[in-house]
């Protein structure tokens, strides 16, 4: 039988633990916001939802510069669901078969699809409310075993 899965530093910072020798070197190793990866073309549209990300989703001290990956495949998703969405709304959701028999439109089943993956890209940067409680970190200072940043661990 496995043992207990590990947990992230900063969950057990909040824990309350110091001891350097039970605490993950896990800090980002360019602590600065996501740059898009070399070579990464991103659209206006998903442009716009790059700014978004940065400034509503990033977390100074858990994300850093090689985070970028993650970020382009969420901008990449979300503006990928924004047209199949647009289909659908302009094209409805069902259509008929070639058999007369009433199916879903193509367009909402890939909406459907990139949904699904849009929330686990979304759950990887801690972009819905369960991820975001598991990287966040605390906010005050002043509490036992709070800790600002990184910095003050060593």
């Amino acid at each position: 039988m496995p043992g207990p899965a590990p947990k992230a530093s900063i969950l057990k910072l909040i824990a309350g633990e110091t001891r350097r020798s039970h605490l993950r070197d896990d800090r980002p190793k360019l602590n600065e916001l996501p740059r898009v990866p070399p070579g990464v073309v991103l659209s206006p549209e998903e442009k716009a939802i790059w700014d978004h990300l940065m400034e509503t989703i990033v977390v100074p001290g858990c994300h850093g510069a090689g985070d970028g990956a993650a970020f382009v495949q969420i901008c990449k998703l979300q503006a990928r669901v924004n047209l199949a969405d647009e289909k659908c709304s302009r094209l409805g959701l069902v259509m008929k078969s070639p058999s007369g028999r009433p199916e879903w439109q193509p367009y909402a089943r890939a909406s459907e699809r990139l949904w699904q993956l849009l929330r686990l890209a979304y759950a990887d940067v801690g972009g819905s409310p369960g991820a975001r409680a598991k990287i966040a970190g605390p906010r005050v200072q002043g509490q036992p075993g709070d800790a600002n940043s990184w910095d003050e661990i060593d």
